[in-house]
Parts: structure tokens; C-alpha cells; sequence
């Protein structure tokens, strides 16, 4: 079991002694997978002290279930993902206290493989996206947890990716079993309105050849 420790940052900074606290936050948000830019950056300022030593303590401390979802923060919701023996679940804390807002189920059971929900939640127009390890897209009411929408992703677009995967394999196998002039004849005969739009290097990296190669073998074909 992870534990989740945070706070409002104004209430985890103790400052040096005689000195004012600094000045809250101008944006404490972090509504995504590594913030507000997805670069590990917060646009407040202020939150340190100019001068002086800076502690942290903890404000809180609440433990939680496997995974390893990251945390969205915005206004009085702390929203991230975790998991335990009936599923995962999407679960809303309180930054000032740990409190639970409200926690809702996502999936029904988390296989042996996994190791609970990975990816994090994003805050946007009221709402928290969450997205399940059984690739269930959820839409939840930032301030009540109701579902607001549910979008099915492996159903949706299963057969589009065994599709693609099913065209890469058959690539990569063509690839094994045909000689260059083989390889680029080929192209040419199925795809023979792609071979003049497509820049050598990109088509001579598709067919595993090199550009020279390419070229060559462009010249005996007309």
C-alpha cells in the first residue's frame, strides 16, 4: 500500500523563525499528469520564502490502494486513481485535510499482471477524465463524482488496432521473406499512388533499404 501525503502548499512550508509567511499562490492547479504545461512547472510564485531555510512537513497522511496514478489538483479536489481486491477507483480528497469527497468504481476487478491504475486523471470544465486499466473512459463531476459520460475504448477501437497490428506483421514479415527489388515491386503494386508523394528517405526506411539503394532500384523499374 502507497501512501498519499500532500497538502496545500502554504500549509506545508514552515517558514523561518520571525518571519511572515509568504504569499499563497497566485495558481495552486495542477490539473494533469505533470501540471498545468506537462513539464513539471508551476506558475505560482511566492510559495518560498526569498531568503531563509525551507522545511516541508506534512499536513496530512492517508493511505491508499496500489497504483501508481499520479494526482490532479484543482480548486477543493485532489483527484487520482488506486485499487484494492473488488477493482479500481477513481477517488477525490480534500488538499486541505485528506478527507474523502467521494469515490467511484471503474472496473470491476484488476488482473494479477496488473498493479492497479497507471495513468492520471485530468481536470478540465468541472470535470475529472479518468481512464481505467480495462480502457473505460469516464467523465466525472468534479464536485459529486457522478459519471457524467462513459465511453467504452477497448470496444470502440479493438478492432482498428488488431487491424493496424495485423498490417504490421504483415509488413514486417514481407520485409523477411522478399529481396530489395522484391520489397520495392511490391509497394508499387499496391500502393502505386503513394510511390511518387512519399520522400525517398521515409519510403527507402519503410522498405529497409537505404536511399542509394532506393534509387537504383528506382532506375530499373522506369
Amino acid at each position: 500500500m502507497r501512501l498519499l501525503a500532500a497538502a496545500l502548499l502554504s500549509s506545508l512550508l514552515a517558514v523561518p523563525a520571525q518571519a511572515p509567511p509568504p504569499p499563497a499562490p497566485s495558481d495552486a492547479s495542477w490539473p494533469q499528469w505533470l501540471g498545468p504545461s506537462r513539464d513539471g512547472r508551476s506558475p505560482s510564485t511566492g510559495v518560498f520564502p526569498a531568503s531563509g531555510p525551507v522545511r516541508l512537513k506534512v499536513a496530512w497522511r492517508r493511505p491508499v490502494g496500489p497504483g501508481t496514478s499520479g494526482l490532479s489538483v484543482s480548486g477543493d479536489r485532489l483527484v487520482t486513481l488506486d485499487s484494492d481486491e473488488k477493482g479500481a477507483w477513481a477517488v477525490a480528497l480534500s488538499p486541505r485535510d485528506g478527507s474523502v469527497a467521494w469515490r467511484v468504481a471503474l472496473d470491476p476487478g484488476v488482473p494479477d499482471e496488473e498493479r492497479g491504475p497507471g495513468s492520471t486523471p485530468v481536470i478540465a470544465g468541472g470535470l475529472a477524465y479518468a481512464l481505467s486499466p480495462a480502457c473505460q473512459l469516464r467523465a466525472l463531476d468534479l464536485a459529486t463524482g457522478k459519471v457524467a459520460w462513459h465511453v467504452d475504448l477497448k470496444a470502440r477501437f479493438e478492432y482498428e488496432v488488431m487491424k493496424l497490428m495485423s498490417e504490421v506483421m504483415a509488413h514486417t514479415i514481407t520485409l523477411h521473406l522478399l529481396d530489395a527489388p522484391g520489397r520495392l515491386a511490391r509497394f508499387h503494386r499496391k500502393h502505386r499512388d503513394l510511390a511518387a508523394r512519399i520522400p525517398k528517405k521515409e519510403l527507402a526506411a519503410y522498405l529497409n533499404l537505404t536511399p542509394e539503394t532506393l534509387s537504383r532500384l528506382k532506375q530499373k523499374l522506369g
